[in-house]
């Protein structure tokens, strides 16, 4: 299996540690496949089959193959796994959660008239996931390098030229070690000569990163059948964004390498949420009995009212019994984001009743998401963004057989690298239903993997640590037609 490497940066050093730039964008631009469990046992590869709730966030046009109404509601569970290696040190982190990964109900009218063409229209609305954001990472390991106070020490004496005064320096992290007793001024002739102990590492490093959260996008549908050959659907997108991260940074002396140090403790939380509209526009066309060829367009999502929220707070001990805290205020910030459209083309080969073989093909550009806001100077983000991140392609593909009132579902799904289009996410998926006339019920297991180098704080300081991570989720899907 081949992967790209995901980079993570958790920088404390740089007076831009909570402002928005390339990777917030990135971060919600990522969008996943999501839904009913039938959906996610094909691995999400819909875009030309329809008939299933989830089509209403990937190709509304799915819609127009419903011929009665139905209600439909997904709870699921997630697992994820996070192995992390750091100075040859490995650690694991495991989380659970539950989610509501789908609900709504469709409508469908059937339309009497003797010439019109028009077989059914539909009314969709409801709630899909897009994304689940929780996580959890373990890094944890003895420096021989680097505190992370060594690069405090750098930023406060300005890099070699004169150093900052305390009421100049940056709130959320340099004054806050200098408030700690950690970041001193060794210098009794000339202004502020900042400096730490142990600047050559000889520290026990530990850093705990909880992410928790989702991109959760309600719509409104609407969607017609066209003498069984044509159908269309456009829908009405409003993804909500919910994201929190919260992460405890330690260092310990534990092979009393300073007479004065003993311990620091650094935790920060970010909290970020936001709402959006788009527009999905889709197509299906009915080409044979056994050929269905699909196309979407989604344009970009507008998120005209997102907020940041953030703390930061320290703690240190010495030897001597010495203690102290300090914290910051909290950070509040308003913006804007948009993300960037998507291009899906699907194709689905049926095999009379028994079954299918579809395929999904998606392209999307993330070097065209934006960030923006009332008097504040995006251009050095928006030009990473534009810079750093490139056209991506993902590809779903998806199978389904009947036997009786039992279907069994596979699929796979490969999305690329933002950066540079190679693999960089892996999905497997299998499932089980059972339906009658009115009633489905429906199972899904979705297995994930990926790779990531994560930076505990400024790549310049610290080597990186090697992550794999793994989520394994389950889905159960009831469906009632009335």
């Amino acid at each position: 299996m081949k992967k790209a490497t995901l980079i993570l940066i958790f920088s404390f050093l740089l007076s831009g540690v909570f402002a928005q730039n390339q990777t917030d964008a990135l971060r919600y631009s990522q969008i996943e496949f999501g839904g009913t469990a039938r959906s996610m046992g094909v691995a999400g590869a819909f875009g030309a089959v329809g008939g299933d709730f989830s089509t209403l966030s990937t190709n509304p046009a799915g819609m127009g193959f419903y011929r009665s109404s139905e209600f439909t509601i997904s709870p699921a569970i997630n697992h994820s796994v996070t192995n992390s290696t750091f100075f040859g040190e490995n650690h694991e982190e495991s989380q659970y959660d539950i989610a509501l990964q789908n609900f709504g109900v469709i409508l469908s009218f059937t339309q009497h008239g003797k010439y019109s063409g028009w077989n059914n229209f539909q009314f969709g609305i409801g709630k899909n996931r897009l994304i689940d954001f929780n996580n959890g990472i373990h890094t944890e390991g003895f420096n021989t390098e680097t505190s992370i106070l060594t690069g405090y020490a750098d930023y406060a004496n300005n890099f070699g030229n004169v150093g900052k005064a305390p009421d100049n320096m940056y709130a959320f992290d340099t004054y806050l070690a200098y408030e700690t007793d950690l970041l001193f001024d060794r210098d009794t002739t000339n202004a502020y000569l900042w400096t730490v102990d142990l600047p050559g590492g000889q520290v026990t490093q530990r850093i705990i990163t909880e992410t928790r959260g989702y991109i959760d996008e309600m719509t409104i549908s609407f969607s017609g059948n066209y003498k069984n050959r044509l159908y269309f659907g456009t829908t009405i997108g409003v993804p909500t964004i919910d994201y929190t991260r919260e992460v405890i940074y330690k260092e310990f002396d534990t092979q009393n390498n300073s007479e004065y140090f003993n311990s620091l403790t650094r935790t920060e939380t970010l909290h970020t949420t936001g709402t959006g509209i788009n527009l999905k526009l889709g197509m299906i066309f009915r080409a044979t009995k056994w050929l269905r060829l699909g196309a979407a367009y989604h344009t970009p999502t507008f998120y005209n009212d997102m907020q940041d929220n953030w703390t930061a707070h320290m703690t240190s001990t010495f030897d001597n019994g010495d203690h102290y805290s300090s914290g910051t205020p909290q950070g509040k910030y308003n913006y804007e984001l948009e993300t960037p459209a998507r291009l899906i083309g699907s194709a689905a080969f049926f095999i009379g009743q028994n079954g299918f073989l579809s395929i999904d093909y998606e392209t999307v550009d993330y070097s065209s998401a934006k960030l923006s806001s009332d008097g504040g100077d995006f251009s050095d983000a928006n030009n990473n963004i534009h810079n750093l991140y490139s056209k991506q392609n993902n590809l779903r593909i998806g199978t389904e057989w009947r036997f009786d009132n039992f279907y069994f579902r596979g699929g796979y799904a490969n999305y690329g690298s933002a950066a540079d289009g190679t693999t960089i996410k892996e999905f497997k998926t299998l499932g089980l239903g059972y339906k009658t006339r009115y009633f489905g019920l429906d199972l899904a297991f979705v297995n994930s993997e990926y790779d990531s180098d994560y930076y505990i704080y400024d790549a310049g300081y610290v080597p990186s640590a090697s992550n794999t991570h793994e989520t394994n989720q389950f889905i159960l899907t009831f469906s009632y037609k009335f």
